[in-house]
């Protein structure tokens, strides 16, 4: 039996697809429950996956028990519940935006509900709803599930998700294969989050307190990076989110670092990083930038000090000398520990808050990653430094680690002897690997250089073909073919050629050939001296990977990359740079780029950027750019914003050497950003009108400008529904308004919209075939003559009620189809309810004038007729003497019900008087204790027809403000009803006493009690309690509805509850100081 038996799915935008495919690929045995939750929410997407997957799917119903080996889609704002049968269900809260988050509360219910019992899986969405709710239930034990970011359409979302480190990342597809295994998992320890995380994800904290794991300390600080270490050499997977390192302390392996083989190591390694063909001063920069920091530093680690072979940015004071002691390094904590190791912030842990990097140059945080020479040793290490507090993360380390793998410095290259053969002790000590052959490739003459070199001593290889010991490879031809063409030359002077050749253990070298034929007294000789290019051929390699990576690394970021030399020439240009220029993704960098970005480059308000105050020749000129938006605006496209930095590209000495620029895309944050303005821009509008007409241009004008769009339109369905009626029209002063026209039902955009209450997106209104039919032909031409390309018209509802249709034209053709429409949906969802206010305002308005007309008919058509007939009852009751037993009994009766109903009318036209306001309260001071004394004392006769025993306990004295009149009606009708419904031998008690600025009058009764459920009726208008009106006791349900009015009108409260053993008792609490008088 599977240890956890309900899985929740969320997402937003794109997880409808993602989703569709999970579902499909799920057994059709699966025995659980399901539930997908996806913003916004539709009710069409039960139906998709009914078709396409093989359990069944369906809308969950409000209060339906949820049964395994189903899928329910949620509607908003729905929260898991369990039944009185311990079965699940969902329950619905009120529906007050149908865009309003609805991830965060479901899967944040299933932590409650179940914990360990749960999976929770997140799919593509470009909001952080649902993040919360996923930590939750891995905090409670549960499971956690994330489509992989390069899988979904839109990877915000499970990209955050992975920074939790779910138990399963993959595409949808293959979620579904895995989720089986996730049900039948064994129980998981609880996740247990960073602190970056949890801050994110306040509304967690806020709200599931209980839940949290016990993260320790939750501050940053000095680690070692297993994970970071364990991803470094897997390939860079681009768009993940990072993972956050656990911690450990950090190590100073004092025998390490005095190593003598590896001290020699790194004499070595500085001789053979000097020859490198890279920048290593581009190398620290590159590696600064991927991480995200203002410094990076390549580092050799001596015994007493550290030397800096490539810097960027450090502090000059740092730097300018090329070493420090060791008393400045970091570099000694990754050549201990031989692997990443990283700080989030110093200034938090005891043994690096006083690091002189902190202390002299206000270092916060540090990452890095050691170098190894070819042998594998620790010879230094790339190091990335920040001073601002931060968290470090896996891929960073990854990216730092491949970075020094391209720095691995091998054996230098050995220096080049002078050729000649002057003797036998001459060949012995040159440096230089020596050989000889004869014509027949046998070897005469062999150094031990050679033997060094190639493995191979003297004796093995003299008196043997080439081809049986070192195999040369010479331009890819035998070598006797070549040794014929040498021979045939007899070249002086020598020849270079570049070869390979075999070592003695197997595996081939490149080499550096000098060859030259030579007599002696055997005959001609080929003398040739071999230079080990292996270090160098590595170098080459490295070189060539480098750029190459860097190459690949510009085009594949997703940001924007511009630089120049100095003197401005451009020298980089990427790709996204070049799209957002309308240029081809590759190709040379165009000579005149200022002429051509001239006038398309803006400021936010809309002023244009001259070339000069570019931030990348702002950089050139030695200013370092921060973050700042730059609008690209081509004829004919939609504009787009990106956050731009640049700095200056300077060498050693501060010279300089350019600049570079980098620009991310935020078009679509900006105008989510913007669309949070128009929400509030819409609510001021609703909140400063009174009705629809009124609101509408505000309405109106927040979204056309905030989308940057011309036109817009809004209508209402009218009362009938038959109509749908124009409430608002907006247009830019430079756009000439659209004609007045009728919308017909199913015609045209908008009558479309109002015809399937669906959102309607025409992307190009000149290429919409659909709209140039007979009925809308006119206006589609007129729109595109205008200059229309992109409609996006959205219904306006309050819950499923249709209201009307906002649609809105764009001059440009827009491509964020989704996002609009959300965002859109969400203005039309807060005008919906505004409308259905106005409404239901406009209707409470015409039940009160009903209630005050009917109670103007019961005053002056009901009171005139009562009283002529009491008044002829009363004289026909005089007159008894003619009268019989029957007819007297008759006329008393129609006097004592005459008086009882005007009794009624009079009562009910006293509470429609104060209830509303026409009748107010005569206060003055008031003895509360003499008043309720009187009250008793009148009551008593009554108790004592009814056998009931009256027993008061009161104060001599009770001083207050209040209507005494008004209070004594409360007194008298609570005294009547603890009397009238108490049997023969009852009790019934009046308490009296203050508490601080409160009187409390508590008048208790042993009578027949009132049902549970109904005591929050009894102050309703007629209301009688049900086991009253079966005992056939009169009365007319107004004494109680009074009493409260006249309580409340004096700032107190009246309550009734059940008294024990029966009974009931009636609890009022009066102010002693009257503020409302």
């Amino acid at each position: 039996m599977a240890n956890r038996d309900l899985v929740v799915i969320g997402g937003s935008l794109g997880a409808l697809e993602a989703a569709t495919t999970l579902l499909a690929g799920l057994p059709p045995d699966l025995h659980a429950t399901l539930l997908v939750v996806i913003t916004p929410a539709r009710e069409r997407d039960a139906a998709q996956f009914d078709r396409s997957g093989p359990l069944p799917a369906a809308v969950a119903v409000d209060g339906e028990a949820l049964r395994p080996g189903r899928v329910y889609v949620a509607g908003p704002d729905r929260h898991l519940l369990v039944g009185p049968d311990d079965r699940l269900r969902l329950s619905a809260a009120p529906q007050y935006n149908r865009l309003r988050p609805a991830v965060d509360p479901l899967l944040l219910s299933a932590a409650r509900w179940g914990g360990p019992r749960v999976v929770g899986i997140l799919l593509s969405g470009i909001f952080d709803d649902g993040i919360a709710g996923l930590a939750a239930i891995g905090m409670r034990g549960g499971l956690l599930a994330v489509q992989d970011p390069e899988d979904a359409a839109y990877p915000d979302l499970p990209g955050t998700a992975v920074r939790m480190r779910p138990h399963q990342v993959g595409t949808a597809a293959a979620l579904a294969v895995a989720l089986p295994g996730l049900l039948a998992a064994p129980a998981a320890r609880p996740t247990a989050l960073d602190p970056v995380l949890l801050a994110q994800t306040d509304m967690l904290i806020r709200d599931t307190s209980p839940l949290k794991a016990d993260t320790g300390s939750g501050q940053p600080g000095a680690v070692d990076c297993p994970d970071c270490a364990a991803t470094a050499t897997r390939r860079r997977r681009p768009r993940r989110a990072p993972r956050t390192s656990g911690g450990s302390m950090i190590v100073v392996d004092e025998a390490l670092l005095r190593d003598p083989v590896r001290l020699a190591a790194v004499d070595s390694a500085r001789r053979a990083l000097a020859l490198l063909p890279v920048a290593l001063n581009g190398v620290a920069a590159l590696a600064a930038r991927l991480a995200e920091a203002p410094m990076g530093v390549v580092t050799l680690l001596g015994d007493e000090e550290e030397y800096f072979v490539g810097v960027h940015d450090l502090p000059p004071a740092l730097s300018e000398q090329g070493h420090k002691p060791m008393a400045y390094s970091v570099c000694k904590y990754m050549v201990s520990a031989n692997r990443p190791v990283c700080s989030g912030d110093m200034s938090r842990e005891p043994d690096l808050r006083e690091h002189l990097l902190a202390t002299q140059y206000g270092v916060r945080a540090f990452l890095g990653v050691p170098l190894h020479d070819d042998a594998g040793q620790a010879v230094g290490s790339l190091t990335v430094l920040d001073t601002e507090a931060r968290q470090w993360s896996d891929e960073q380390a990854a990216l730092l680690a491949e970075i020094a793998g391209l720095l691995r410095p091998g054996a230098p290259p050995g220096p080049v002897a002078a050729g000649g053969m002057d003797s036998a002790s001459l060949l012995e000590s040159t440096p230089e690997a020596f050989l000889a052959v004869n014509r027949d490739g046998v070897v005469v003459s062999w150094n031990r250089a050679a033997e060094e070199m190639l493995g191979y001593t003297a004796d093995e290889v003299r008196g043997r073909h080439l081809d049986e010991s070192v195999l040369p490879d010479y331009d890819g031809r035998p070598i006797s073919v070549a040794l014929t063409r040498l021979f045939s030359t007899s070249p002086r002077r020598g020849v270079s050629r570049r070869v390979t050749v075999r070592h003695r253990n197997g595996h081939r070298l490149t080499a550096q050939a000098a060859l030259s034929v030579v007599g002696s007294a055997d005959g001609p000789m080929a003398c040739v001296f071999l230079t080990d290019l292996t270090g160098q051929t590595a170098a080459e390699e490295a070189a060539d990977r480098n750029s190459s990576f860097l190459a690949a690394l510009l085009e594949s970021l997703t940001v924007g990359v511009i630089a120049c030399d100095n003197e401005g020439r451009l020298v980089v240009v990427n790709r996204v740079l070049r799209e957002a220029q309308g240029l081809p993704p590759v190709g040379k960098v165009p000579t005149d780029w200022p002429r051509m970005v001239t006038g398309t480059l803006l400021h936010p308000d809309g002023t244009p950027i001259s070339w000069e105050r570019t931030p990348l020749m702002r950089a050139l000129h030695g200013e370092t750019v921060p973050a700042t938006d730059v609008v690209v605006e081509m004829p004919g496209h939609r504009p787009r914003t990106f956050s731009t930095t640049a700095q200056p590209i300077t060498g050693s000495g501060g010279r300089m050497l350019g600049a570079v620029a980098v620009g991310r895309e935020i078009t679509t944050m900006r105008r989510v950003e913007r669309f949070r303005t128009c929400h509030f821009a819409v609510a001021e509008a609703i909140a400063a009108a009174n009705e629809p007409p009124v609101a509408a241009p505000g309405v109106l004008r927040a979204v056309a400008t905030t989308l940057g769009w011309p036109y817009a339109e809004l209508w209402l369905i009218d009362q009938s529904g038959e109509h749908l009626d124009s409430v608002g029209r907006w247009s830019a002063p430079d756009f000439e308004e659209l004609v007045d026209y009728t919308v017909v039902k199913g015609v045209g955009v908008t009558g479309r919209v109002w015809a399937t209450g669906q959102p309607l997106w025409v992307a190009d209104l000149a290429d919409a075939d659909w709209l140039y039919a007979p009925e809308s032909r006119a206006r589609t031409e007129l729109g595109v003559r205008l200059g229309i390309r992109t409609v996006l018209s959205v219904p306006v509802r309050n819950g499923n009620t249709m209201l009307g249709v906002l649609s809105c034209y764009s001059a440009v053709i827009e491509p964020d189809q989704d996002i609009l429409t959300v965002l859109l949906d969400g203005v039309a969802a807060q005008f919906g309810v505004f409308v259905a206010m106005c409404r239901a305002t406009e209707l409470s308005r015409q039940l009160e004038r009903a209630r005050e007309d009917f109670l103007a008919l019961i005053g002056h058509e009901m009171r005139t007729p009562l009283t002529s007939i009491g008044a002829n009852a009363a004289i026909l009751g005089e007159e008894t003497a003619g009268l019989d037993e029957d007819s007297r009994q008759m006329v008393q009766s129609i006097e004592r019900n005459t008086a009882a109903l005007r009794g009624i009318v009079d009562t009910l036209l006293d509470l429609a008087g104060l209830e509303a306001g026409h009748i107010g309260l005569t206060v003055r001071d008031v003895d509360l204790a003499a008043l309720v004394t009187d009250a008793a004392n009148a009551a008593e006769p009554t108790a004592a027809d009814n056998g009931v025993r009256l027993s008061t306990d009161l104060p001599e004295r009770l001083g207050m403000t209040g209507d005494p009149a008004r209070l004594r009606q409360v007194v008298d009708d609570l005294l009547s009803n603890a009397i009238k419904y108490s049997p023969d031998g009852g009790d019934v008690r009046v308490h009296l006493r203050s508490h601080g600025t409160t009187a409390e009058l508590r008048v208790t009764d042993t009578g027949i009690g009132v049902p549970s459920h109904e005591i929050n009726q009894l102050f309703a208008r007629f209301y009688r309690a049900s086991n009253v009106r079966h005992q056939g006791v009169p009365g007319s349900g107004l004494g109680l509805s009074r009493a409260r009015t006249i309580i409340e009108m004096h700032g107190g409260t009246i309550t009734i509850t059940g008294h024990e053993p029966a009974g009931t008792a009636a609890v009022v609490r009066l102010p002693l100081r009257n503020e409302r008088a």
